[in-house]
């Protein structure tokens, strides 16, 4: 037996197993779901390691089906903003959402870029504060000096302040977070 009589035969085994099996048109639409989602999680993915540019997420979603092209929009939104968080560097995923934007998701990115803005002032105020404040109890206790920092991570009361600020400001975040899924191009 030849290799090509070999896998001809692999061939035709796998085409005699599966010849009873029906596809049901639910399980094309569950497949094209996933195919819709590993695209727009691989996009995005590459997007934020900046092997792609915002360009290219707007040339990928004018280039989807229009039948498929909200549902893209959607997907790719979402996998964005999971990199969209409190206290981290939001530029690159806004940056892509702002791309892909349209109608009125684009007042709410404004809405959520104003909220980050805010967050962060907030934070750092408050850091500065309570670092201003630590840094009176160490020299009262005889400790100073250009080389003396407090260690915020290990202090009690700064994780409860910035858990709070957090915490306050998060249900906002996911407020925006859901119109800007479900609001139209």
């Amino acid at each position: 037996m030849s290799g090509e009589e070999k896998i001809k035969s692999a061939v035709e085994l796998a085409l005699e197993k599966t010849a009873g099996m029906k596809v049901t048109p639910e399980d094309v639409a569950a497949f094209q779901d996933k195919k819709l989602r590993d695209r727009a999680r691989g996009l995005a993915a590459k997007f934020m390691d900046g092997q792609k540019r915002s360009s290219d997420l707007e040339k990928e979603l004018s280039q989807t089906d229009r039948e498929e092209r909200e549902q893209f929009r959607a997907t790719l939104s979402e996998e964005l903003f999971s990199f969209v968080q409190l206290g981290a560097d939001c530029a690159r995923p806004l940056e892509g959402l702002e791309a892909i934007a349209g109608g009125e998701r684009k007042a709410h990115l404004k809405k959520l870029e104003a909220l980050i803005e805010t967050y962060q002032a907030e934070y750092s105020k408050a850091e500065e504060k309570r670092t201003s404040n630590l840094l009176d109890s160490l020299k009262k206790g005889g400790i100073s000096g250009s080389a003396v920092l407090p260690n915020l991570r290990d202090d009690e009361e700064w994780l409860k302040t910035s858990e709070n600020l957090r915490s306050t400001r998060e249900p906002e975040l996911n407020e925006l977070r859901a119109l800007l899924l479900k609001s139209s191009p």
